[in-house]
């Protein structure tokens, strides 16, 4: 089969003259095997490791902070935190991304208090 991966993406900015529209539509990608990472763990204020158990070659990723309150910081090497994940309720979104093949370990680090954070990831 092809394209069994489907994303809709939009991004609107309307502030007082400041406009912008991204807006790609439908994209498709194609998944090669069926395995799927899907996990909300706690993450501590210290570096909390996730290995994606099953993904040898990820694709398509999501996080997203489930924590109203404090945000998280994350990357793809131990210390090394390149995003943020807003609280859900205080301008967060989720992070949507692909990650490069042999990337199956996430670091992630809460600051203030624990955070659960959805995270899911499809094989390529």
């Amino acid at each position: 089969m092809t394209n069994e991966i489907t994303l809709n993406l939009r991004c609107l900015l309307d502030n007082a003259g400041l406009e912008d529209d991204f807006n790609p539509g439908k994209l498709q990608i194609t998944q090669s095997g069926q395995v799927i990472f899907k996990r909300s763990p706690s993450i501590a204020t210290t570096e909390t490791t996730v290995t994606l158990t099953g993904i040898t070659t990820p694709k398509v990723a999501y996080l997203y902070n489930l924590d109203g309150t404090n945000y998280v910081e994350w990357g793809t090497t131990t210390a090394d935190y390149g995003f943020k994940l807003f609280p859900y309720g205080n301008g967060g979104i989720p992070n949507l991304l692909t990650l490069n093949a042999g990337k199956t370990t996430l670091y992630l680090k809460a600051n203030t208090a624990a955070c659960k954070v959805l995270i899911a990831v499809y094989e390529a």
